[in-house]
């Protein structure tokens, strides 16, 4: 940071560990120390920079709006994005932190396991808080946004496909029951 001071924050790769021990390296994105830019914090959602791994300036989240606090459904992503624009942030290639999964009470734990209702909702409000975030960075970021939020299009689309067949398939499992009561 002493080296960039026109740079938000950094971020460095992690191990995951489960509750058994195992551990792998995430968020492993160069050979080297390097800047990423807003664009790739942008588009590489959530998971791009891991929170244990987050060195940020106190300014980054100064940035955080009344407006957009109300609508966000999670807070990292929204971190990271405020702390990369205008500059980037800095990436270390050294892994200094684990970051434990598959913790019980977790957001990542209950939300692999939330039915798609609850999917379909952060979803939901993950593309709406686009719209608010992007106000907040400038025009400059139009192009990442529109990635992203296909990107969650995507996603939405996917669950809302799952949930009417889960509904179909439950419609035609009772109409069986019914008819061979009879």
């Amino acid at each position: 940071m002493e080296e960039n001071p026109h740079l938000g924050g950094c971020f460095h790769p992690a191990f995951t560990e489960t509750p058994d021990g195992e551990r792998a390296v995430v968020a492993e994105h160069s050979d080297a120390n390097k800047i990423f830019s807003a664009h790739d914090v942008i588009v590489g959602d959530g998971a791009f920079c891991p929170t244990a791994s987050l060195f940020l300036k106190k300014t980054s989240l100064d940035k955080y709006t009344v407006d957009l606090l109300k609508v966000i459904p999670c807070g990292d992503y929204f971190t990271q994005v405020l702390s990369a624009c205008p500059h980037g942030l800095g990436y270390l290639n050294q892994v200094m932190s684990v970051y434990r999964i598959n913790q019980a009470n977790s957001f990542t734990s209950e939300f692999s396991s939330s039915n798609y209702e609850k999917k379909i909702e952060f979803y939901t409000r993950m593309r709406r808080s686009l719209l608010v975030l992007k106000n907040i960075v400038g025009s400059d970021y139009d192009q990442s946004f529109k990635i992203i939020d296909r990107k969650y299009k995507k996603i939405l689309f996917k669950f809302k496909k799952r949930k009417l067949k889960e509904k179909l398939y439950r419609a035609f499992s009772f109409n069986k029951n019914s008819e061979s009561i009879e």
